[in-house]
């Protein structure tokens, strides 16, 4: 980062020896220290002066291009976006709280321009969220999930999708956020209808329209089914102590692969044939032996019915070192909506809204 010195010298009215009652005094050096500190941003107001030229024989004028903007003819640069994009999307920062900010630095802007300014980013910003929806699709894991979203214009909410997956040539994370207003396999099934390979998700019947028999091959999530087991020994059943312990065991062969670098490796494979293939084993017998004596509607019930059913696809990964053990990365793609909800109050959302493009306004993880 850029480093500023700041000189202390010593004041001559300090330069005084207690010793010999002298005040000449030799530079000997320094003693450094560092801190760091910030400096609040600030706007640059900038002149753009294209050049004009007139050829000698007068019949020619030539003026230079003008710079490209976000926006034909717009007043404000991609610098200026990006941060509107950046604080909104990534930081969940709602405009009006942008607003007071960028009034206290004494720019006048209102919120209804930077919703223009974001609504005219998310149009050029279109082009890449269709690429990477392509790259999604022919993504051989894919994890999904989905969170509410409340709308301004309706009682009904409506629902943000994240579909993330891996370029298989550069390893890059692709993150496909998609907006719709209700919660049906709809959306899957235009994202990932027809293709192959492997979706990783949770229990939610809404992603069978892209799965097995005929479609990708299902992974389950050892954390939603460590959740309801959790849920039961919150309730207070002792027997839910053994099987999260079980479960713990999963994670920590999943912890060694991280130590030892091998994840989505042979080796990684091999550690887990070795070692979770056991635990897995283990986990069914427990789940079977309580099933018997445990009433299908208490929690801990619910919680073996849950595992007994999702048993198929929670037992996948042990197939493909690539399938992770959930889906919790895709879960925390969508913090931001969820970051974004605490700030979804009734006066906020009466700010300034304008129809757009459903594929424009889903790379800014939002419907407005």
């Amino acid at each position: 980062m850029p480093t500023e010195e700041v000189v202390h010298p010593v004041p001559e009215a300090d330069k005084h020896c207690p010793k010999c009652g002298g005040g000449s005094f030799s530079h000997l050096g320094y003693e450094a220290s560092v801190t760091y500190d910030y400096v609040p941003g600030h706007f640059v107001r900038r002149v753009h002066k294209r050049e004009k030229v007139a050829c000698r024989c007068g019949e020619c004028i030539l003026t230079a291009a003008p710079s490209p903007k976000v926006v034909a003819r717009g007043r404000y640069g991609p610098g200026f976006a990006a941060f509107l994009v950046v604080d909104k999307c990534a930081d969940s920062i709602p405009i009006y709280r942008i607003e007071k900010r960028l009034g206290r630095l004494g720019i006048p802007i209102s919120r209804s321009t930077m919703n223009d300014v974001l609504h005219d980013t998310a149009e050029c910003l279109a082009p890449l969220v269709e690429r990477i929806e392509q790259r999604v699709r022919v993504a051989e894991i894919v994890l999904a999930d989905e969170t509410s979203m409340r709308l301004q214009d309706r009682k009904k909410k409506g629902f943000v999708w994240v579909f993330q997956g891996r370029d298989d040539l550069t390893d890059a994370l692709l993150v496909r956020y998609v907006f719709a207003t209700d919660r049906s396999g709809e959306t899957p099934a235009r994202i990932l209808g027809g293709t192959d390979g492997t979706l990783v998700v949770d229990g939610y019947t809404g992603y069978n329209v892209v799965t097995d028999p005929e479609g990708r091959r299902r992974g389950g999530c050892w954390c939603h089914a460590r959740r309801k087991v959790y849920e039961a020994m919150l309730a207070g059943d002792t027997d839910a102590v053994h099987g999260l312990d079980l479960i713990r065991s999963l994670f920590r062969v999943e912890h060694e692969a991280l130590v030892r670098r091998i994840v989505r490796t042979d080796e990684h494979l091999a550690l887990r044939l070795d070692k979770a293939k056991p635990i897995t084993d283990e986990i069914l017998r427990w789940v079977q032996g309580k099933r018997g004596e445990t009433p299908p509607k208490t929690p801990l019930g619910e919680a073996l019915g849950y595992i007994e059913r999702q048993w198929p696809r929670l037992t996948l990964f042990l197939s493909d070192a690539r399938i992770p053990l959930h889906n919790n990365d895709s879960e925390s793609a969508l913090r931001v909506v969820a970051l974004g909800r605490n700030y979804a109050e009734p006066a906020i959302m009466r700010s300034y809204r304008r129809p757009c493009r459903e594929s424009a306004c889903s790379v800014l993880n939002a419907p407005a």
